[in-house]
C-alpha cells in the first residue's frame, strides 16, 4: 500500500524511536527557534555590529517541520482515546497543519532577536579579593518563547480534537462507531490508526503488505516473522502467500462457568508475596541509590567524580611541574604519596595555574625535530623568515658559498654544520617565494642573489630551491636533509621578541575519549622597545635591511656572501654596522669594553640555549618526590613542618667578591661605574630584556627548596652559609639551622647518602662540562674587571647551598644558562631570575555535554522504573500478596524490557561499566 508511506513519520518514529526521543527531537527543533544567534560585521564605512542573524529559507522550513515531533508526540499519546472514536486519522493532520500554521506565523510576525541588559551586581568577597561583580547579560535566547512555541502545539492538538469530535457527532455517518473487535496484539497502535489495511479471507483477520509490517516493528522471513517489539518469533497463517502477512483480531474473553475454584494461594504464598514486597523496595531503594551515585560521578565527560576548579588546578599544576624535569613519564600513579603538593599556608589547595616564565624558550629545543620544523616553515608568514633568530653560516646545504661576518665565526661555524638553521637553503626552501619575494626580493637579490647568478652552480641552485616546496613533501624534505647530513634545527637565543606556546593534556574516560584541558596558552611578539641582545648577534632581517638602506647604512648595496667582492663586511666590521644601525652607541663604556675584550667584537657572537642538564633535572626530582613522600605519609614529619615553614627572599654572594665592589652582571647592559658600590651582585640578563641601574639579584623560595638544597650537600656549617647572605642573614640563619634539624631528624639517612652520591655527578657535569658561570663587573680598585664565578667550584665551599637554589631555579624555568660564544672567547652565564606566572584555568574547558544527556536518560529510567515498581507495589499490597513472588525477582529484567526499552537499559548499564572502569 503505496498510500501508507504517506504517515512514515508518524509510525515508524512510535514504534521504531519511541515518544521520549521524538519529544527530545521536537524540542530540540522548538529551541532553535528560539535562539537568535547575533553575527558580527563591519560595514564599509568602518562601523562593527552585531547584526540579525538570518538562516537560509530551507533551514528555517526544516525547522518548522521538526517542531511537529512535539505534536506528533501528542497524537501518538492520545491513539487509544482517537481510534476508540474513529477520529485519529483526522485529528492528527489537523493539529499537524494547525501546528505549522501557528509556529511559522508566530516566528515570521515577532522573529526573535537576541537582547542585552546591563545591570551592575557587586558583592564584596573579601579583603584580600575585594568586590566582584556582575555587569549584566545577553539574552541569546529566550525561555518564553519556547514556552510560546510549545503552548502553540498543544492548542493546536486540542483544537484539532475539539472540532473533529465535534464534526464526528454532527455526521456521524461518516465516523461510524467502531464495531470491530480490537487488533491483533502484534499491531501497534499507529499502524491500526494510520495505515489503510485490507481484509483477509475472514472477518477476523487483516493483511498487511512487507513494507508495512516492517515499520510495525515485525521483520518478515520466509514463514515467520519476527517482531522487534517483544522480541519474538511468531509462524505466519497464511504461509501461501508470500506478499501479505494475515494477523487475526484479539478476542479476549472473561468467562466463569462451574462451582468457585479454590483459592489459588494460600497464607503461605502471602509470606511470600510479603517478601516479593520487600523485594520490590529493595529494588526500588537501589535505582534511586544508583542515580543518586551518578549526579557526582556525572557531572563532567570525564566521568571524574567531584572534578573541580581544584582538581583541575593541582592536576595542571602537576603536568606544568613534570614536563620541567622530563618529556616523557608513563603509567604514573597519581595517587602516590610523592606525587602531591604542599598546600598553601591558609591549608588550601592552589587556586591558579604556575607556569614556568622561560617555558617557551626552553621547548624550542624539544620541539625542533626536522619534520616539526619543516612542516611549521611552510605554513608561517613567508615575510616573517629573515626574523628567525639565527646566524647563516652557508647559503646552500652543500657548503659552495659562506655568509658569516668575520673570519673566526666562519671557522667556528664547523661545529655547527649538522644545524639546519645555519643554511639559509633551509628557509628558502620551504617559503613562498612569491609572498617572501613581495617584502625582501629586492634585498634578497643585492644580498645574495646577485652574486649567485654569476655562477652555473649558483643558477641551477635557485632554480631548485625555488620550486622545491611546490615539488617535495614534507617526508621527501626530512630526507632531503638528513641526506645533507643535518641532524637538527637550533636557531640562537634572543630577547628582541617572546615566544608563545600553546599545550594541553588530555583526559580519557573509561570511554576511551579524550578530552584536551590547557596549560599554557600564550602569544609570541615582538618586543623591540626593550631587546638588548642585538647588538651580540641580529638576525637576517637586519642585514638585508642594511643593504637596502641607503641612507645610514655602510653596507648599502652589498653582498652578504663572503666569497663576493662585493662582500658587505670586507671593509667594513659588524660593530659598525652596528653602530650605523643605532644598535650600538659610540664610543664603548667600561662594561661593554671588558665584554669585548674577552668575547671579541659585537655583531659577531652566538648566542646558544644551554639545555639544563636530565642529571640536574633527575636529582631534583628524586628529591623532590622523597620529601614529598615524607610530608605526605609521617603524622609527625607534618607537624614539625608547618611551624618552621616560611617563604624568603636572599641575597647570596661568594667569598670571591667580598672584598671588591659589585656593578652589576647583565652582560647585554652597559652599567655605571659610579653605582659599583654595592655589596649584593647585581642583575644578570633576561629573556625580558631591558637594562636597569642598582638592580639587586635574588634568590626566592620556601622552607622546601632550602631543604631541597641541603640534602643535596653534606655536613653544612648552617653560620658560614648564612654569613654569605647579605639582605637578612639572621633570618636565613634560623631557616637554615630549623631546615637541617628537620632533616637530621625525619629524613631518612640511607636515601640522603645516595642523593649526595647523586649530587656529585650532577656538581661535574655544570661545572666541568658545562662551565655555568655567574658574573659580575667588579672594581677591587680603581679599574674594573670582569670577574666569573664557577658553579660549585671547589674554593667556594660554602657557597654551594646558594649554587643548589640557583641550579633548582633553573631547573624550574625561573632562570635560564646562556653561552656567549665570541671570536675571543666564550662565556655560559646563568640568566637572573623571572617571576613565575600565575593564571586561572579555564573552568569552561571541563566538557559536559555526553554526561549531562546521560544523567538525564538514567534519571528517566530511574523514574519510569520507580513508577512501574510503585504500581507493582500496590498491587501485591491490595491482592494482600496473593502473588506469584518468584516473579519479582526478574522484576528489572521484565520491566526495563518492556517499559524502558533494550538500548536505554544498555546506557544505563554502560553508565555503571564506566563508573567500575
Amino acid at each position: 500500500e503505496g498510500r501508507n508511506l504517506f504517515h512514515f513519520n508518524r509510525v515508524f518514529g512510535s514504534v521504531w524511536i519511541g515518544r521520549p526521543l521524538l519529544f527530545v527531537r521536537g524540542i530540540t527543533a522548538i529551541i532553535i527557534l528560539s535562539t537568535a544567534p547575533a553575527t558580527i560585521s563591519t560595514t564599509p564605512h568602518r562601523v562593527t555590529s552585531f547584526t540579525p542573524y538570518q538562516r537560509e529559507w530551507t533551514s528555517q522550513l526544516l525547522l518548522y517541520s521538526e517542531s511537529l515531533w512535539v505534536v506528533y508526540v501528542l497524537n501518538d499519546i492520545l491513539l487509544p482515546f482517537t481510534i476508540e472514536l474513529q477520529i485519529a486519522s483526522d485529528v492528527a493532520p489537523v493539529s499537524s497543519f494547525l501546528a505549522f500554521t501557528a509556529v511559522v506565523s508566530l516566528d515570521v510576525a515577532s522573529p526573535y532577536q537576541v537582547q542585552a541588559n546591563v545591570a551592575q551586581d557587586c558583592t564584596f568577597t573579601s579583603f584580600r579579593r575585594g568586590v566582584a561583580c556582575t555587569g549584566g547579560e545577553v539574552r541569546l535566547g529566550s525561555g518564553e518563547r519556547v514556552a510560546h512555541l510549545l503552548g502553540l502545539q498543544f492548542a493546536s492538538l486540542v483544537v484539532a480534537l475539539v472540532a473533529t469530535v465535534t464534526y464526528a457527532r454532527c455526521y456521524p455517518s461518516r465516523h461510524p462507531p467502531r464495531t470491530t473487535a480490537p487488533n491483533n496484539v502484534l499491531i501497534p497502535a499507529a499502524t491500526e490508526a494510520f495505515f489503510v489495511r485490507s481484509s483477509g479471507r475472514f472477518a477476523s483477520s487483516r493483511h498487511f503488505d512487507a513494507v508495512t509490517c516492517v515499520m510495525s516493528g515485525m521483520l518478515p522471513w520466509k514463514q515467520t516473522l519476527f517482531d522487534f517489539k517483544i522480541w519474538a518469533t511468531v509462524m505466519r497463517h497464511n504461509k501461501s502467500n508470500t506478499r501479505r502477512m494475515s494477523f487475526r483480531d484479539a478476542t479476549f474473553q472473561h468467562e466463569v462457568s462451574g462451582p468457585t475454584p479454590p483459592p489459588m494461594f494460600g497464607r503461605k504464598h502471602a509470606w511470600l508475596g510479603f517478601v516479593g514486597l520487600l523485594y520490590m523496595v529493595t529494588s526500588i531503594s537501589g535505582s534511586y541509590a544508583f542515580f543518586q551515585l551518578t549526579q557526582s560521578a556525572m557531572s563532567n565527560d570525564f566521568w571524574w567524580a567531584s572534578f573541580d576548579t581544584n582538581t583541575q588546578v593541582h592536576l595542571s599544576n602537576w603536568f606544568n611541574q613534570n614536563l620541567q624535569l622530563h618529556q616523557f613519564a608513563s603509567n604514573v600513579d597519581l595517587t602516590a604519596l610523592e606525587q602531591g603538593t604542599l598546600a598553601l599556608t591558609t591549608n588550601a589547595s592552589a587556586t591558579a595555574l604556575q607556569i614556568a616564565p622561560l617555558y617557551a624558550m626552553s621547548v624550542q629545543d624539544e620541539a625542533n625535530s626536522l619534520g616539526n620544523v619543516v612542516q611549521s616553515l611552510r605554513q608561517m608568514d613567508s615575510c616573517a623568515i629573515p626574523w628567525i633568530m639565527t646566524a647563516y653560516c652557508y647559503v646552500d646545504f652543500s657548503r659552495r658559498w659562506d655568509m658569516a661576518n668575520t673570519a673566526a665565526k666562519q671557522r667556528r661555524c664547523a661545529t655547527d654544520q649538522s644545524n639546519a638553521a645555519v643554511y639559509l637553503e633551509s628557509v628558502l626552501r620551504n617559503t613562498d617565494w612569491s609572498q617572501l619575494s613581495s617584502c625582501w626580493g629586492e634585498a634578497l637579490n643585492i644580498g645574495v642573489f646577485t652574486y649567485l647568478q654569476t655562477t652555473t652552480d649558483g643558477l641551477a641552485w635557485l632554480s631548485r630551491t625555488s620550486h622545491a616546496m611546490e615539488t617535495t613533501s614534507v617526508l621527501d624534505e626530512v630526507g632531503h636533509w638528513s641526506n645533507a647530513n643535518l641532524s637538527s634545527y637550533s636557531t640562537q637565543w634572543q630577547n628582541y621578541k617572546s615566544l608563545g606556546v600553546v599545550e594541553t593534556f588530555s583526559i580519557q574516560n573509561a570511554f576511551g575519549w579524550k578530552y584536551p584541558l590547557t596549560l599554557k596558552y600564550s602569544n609570541g611578539s615582538l618586543q623591540l622597545s626593550v631587546q638588548t641582545s642585538l647588538k651580540m648577534q641580529r638576525p637576517f632581517a637586519h642585514d638585508l635591511m642594511a643593504v637596502l638602506s641607503n641612507a645610514t647604512s655602510r653596507i648599502h648595496g652589498k653582498s652578504l656572501v663572503r666569497d663576493s667582492p662585493l662582500f658587505a663586511y670586507l671593509n667594513v666590521t659588524a660593530e659598525q654596522s652596528l653602530v650605523d644601525g643605532g644598535l650600538l652607541v659610540p664610543p664603548l663604556g667600561n662594561g661593554f669594553s671588558l665584554i669585548q675584550r674577552y668575547l671579541g667584537p659585537f655583531g659577531s657572537v652566538t648566542m646558544k640555549r644551554v639545555a639544563c642538564p636530565l642529571a640536574l633535572r633527575g636529582l631534583y626530582e628524586n628529591i623532590t618526590l622523597a620529601l614529598m613522600e615524607l610530608f605526605a605519609s609521617r603524622q609527625d614529619a607534618q607537624h614539625a613542618m608547618w611551624p618552621i615553614y616560611t617563604s624568603y627572599t636572599i641575597a647570596p654572594r661568594p667569598k670571591m667578591w667580598n672584598s671588591v665592589a659589585l656593578g652589576g652582571g647583565n652582560v647585554l647592559c652597559e652599567f655605571n661605574p659610579s653605582a659599583a658600590t654595592s655589596k649584593i651582585p647585581g642583575l644578570a640578563f633576561s629573556s625580558g630584556g631591558s637594562c636597569g641601574l642598582n638592580l639587586q639579584e635574588f634568590i626566592i623560595g620556601d622552607t622546601k627548596t632550602i631543604m631541597t638544597a641541603l640534602v643535596a650537600v653534606k655536613n653544612v656549617s648552617v653560620s658560614a652559609v648564612a654569613r654569605l647572605e647579605f639582605r637578612n642573614p639572621t633570618s636565613t640563619l634560623a631557616a637554615l639551622e630549623a631546615s637541617v634539624a628537620f632533616l637530621h631528624t625525619y629524613f631518612d639517612p640511607a636515601l640522603a647518602t645516595t642523593f649526595y652520591t647523586q649530587a656529585q655527578i650532577v656538581k661535574a657535569v655544570v661545572r666541568d662540562q658545562l662551565h655555568v658561570q655567574m658574573i659580575q663587573f667588579i672594581r677591587p680598585n680603581q679599574t674594573f674587571s670582569l670577574s666569573q664565578m664557577t658553579l660549585f667550584v671547589e674554593t667556594e665551599v660554602d657557597f654551594e647551598v646558594y649554587a643548589w637554589l640557583y641550579a633548582f631555579d633553573w631547573v624550574q624555568g625561573v632562570r635560564e644558562v646562556v653561552s656567549f660564544q665570541g671570536d675571543n672567547g666564550t662565556l655560559t652565564v646563568l640568566s637572573m631570575a623571572t617571576n613565575p606566572l600565575d593564571a586561572p584555568v579555564n573552568p569552561m574547558e571541563v566538557p559536559s555535554n555526553v554526561a549531562y544527556y546521560l544523567r538525564y536518560l538514567v534519571q528517566y529510567i530511574t523514574l519510569v522504573m520507580l513508577c512501574v515498581a510503585s504500581v507493582v507495589c500496590v498491587y501485591i499490597i491490595a491482592l494482600k500478596g496473593q502473588v506469584e513472588a518468584a516473579n519479582m525477582v526478574v522484576f528489572s529484567r521484565i520491566a526495563g524490557l518492556v517499559w524502558i526499552g533494550r538500548w536505554l537499559i544498555f546506557l544505563r548499564a554502560l553508565s555503571a561499566v564506566c563508573l567500575l572502569a
